[in-house]
């Protein structure tokens, strides 16, 4: 027996679609469509060679040749990009705890593009915040995976809180004056003055906290010492005791502090943890006499009035300063008015 005596192959295979159902029988290879992905268009080759879709389907496929049995068919679908020319944004967004958006950054590139390692900076007044939880800079790197739609991704960030230094200087003014018609020689530029305002401004400092974002300025330790003193090499912790010039027969007097052989008491610096508030110390000189209380003879008698107006009380008590010399009450004579004799 010879092929030719064999009958035609004949279809035993129904499809719907690509998948074999039972029904009529076919002799192809029903068209269909290729799976769609976004960005993409798809290739098709039959047994290598190029097929072009029709209406979005590979064509049918003839299973039959006459008598003879159509080769084994293979269909082979690859993908290419629709648009490789196509710009691709991806967008980096910094969010905050409640997931708000404070700031974002966009970076293009072709579609497909991989492993792009770009730059990135946290908005003014934050930082990134690490794995750990804690602040981390406000300067990184992201790998960025180009794909063929746009794409964005969030990066954690927290206000920025800068620590550092606030200065102040603390300022007292000595203002000191001469007797009228007297005059001192400054110890430094060796002039003569008859007065002279000398400004003492040691400096504090603390640490503080600043809000970058909010510009808000917390303390975050106490007032110290900041000013390192010439001749000790110690911290300032108090305006220094001065020296003050001399003037044969004056004595100094002073509205603030106290004067103590000649020298004014020094104040301190920092005080219930506050520096102290900028102040003056008025320094001047007031004529010291010593005063001698007699009794007035009879024949120099005057009215109490007259003694009074030459030489009143009240300025005894506020601009002399007044040594009496006092008689014993047993031996003190007998006299109705008084007198007072500067010595």
């Amino acid at each position: 027996m010879t092929a030719g005596d064999y009958n035609p192959w004949q279809s035993v295979t129904s499809f719907t679609g690509i998948k074999e159902t039972p029904g009529p029988a076919a002799t192809e290879f029903p068209a269909f469509k290729p799976t769609p992905v976004e960005g993409y268009t798809p290739v098709v080759t039959v047994n290598g060679g190029a097929v072009k879709l029709v209406n979005g389907e590979v064509p049918a496929q003839s299973a039959l040749n006459g008598k003879d049995l159509t080769k084994d068919i293979n269909v082979n679908i690859s993908y290419k990009l629709t648009n490789p020319d196509a710009t691709i944004t991806h967008t980096v967004n910094y969010v905050d705890a409640d997931n708000t958006k404070v700031g974002s950054q966009e970076f293009t590139n072709k579609p497909e593009t991989k492993n792009v390692v770009e730059n990135i900076q946290a908005p003014k007044g934050w930082t990134f915040v690490g794995a750990d939880g804690k602040p981390a800079g406000n300067i990184g790197t992201v790998t960025i995976n180009f794909g063929v739609k746009d794409s964005s991704q969030n990066i954690p960030v927290t206000h920025n809180i800068v620590k550092s230094y606030e200065y102040k200087d603390v300022t007292e003014t000595i203002n000191i004056t001469a007797p009228e018609g007297g005059d001192f020689v400054d110890n430094q530029t060796k002039e003569h003055k008859s007065s002279e305002i000398i400004p003492v401004k040691p400096q504090v400092a603390r640490l503080v906290t600043t809000d970058e974002f909010t510009g808000e300025v917390t303390p975050a330790g106490d007032w110290k010492a900041n000013t390192v003193d010439d001749s000790t090499k110690q911290l300032l912790t108090e305006f220094p005791e001065r020296s003050l010039p001399t003037f044969k027969g004056y004595t100094p007097q002073t509205d603030k502090g106290t004067i103590t052989d000649g020298k004014l008491s020094s104040f301190p610096l920092i005080k219930n943890g506050q520096p102290v508030q900028d102040f003056l110390v008025q320094i001047p000189r007031l004529l010291q006499l010593h005063v001698q209380l007699l009794p007035l003879p009879a024949t120099h008698q005057t009215s109490a009035l007259m003694v009074n107006h030459l030489l009143p009380v009240h300025l005894l008590t506020s601009l002399l300063t007044v040594k009496l010399y006092q008689m014993d009450n047993r031996s003190m004579p007998k006299a109705k008015f008084w007198m007072l004799r500067v010595k």
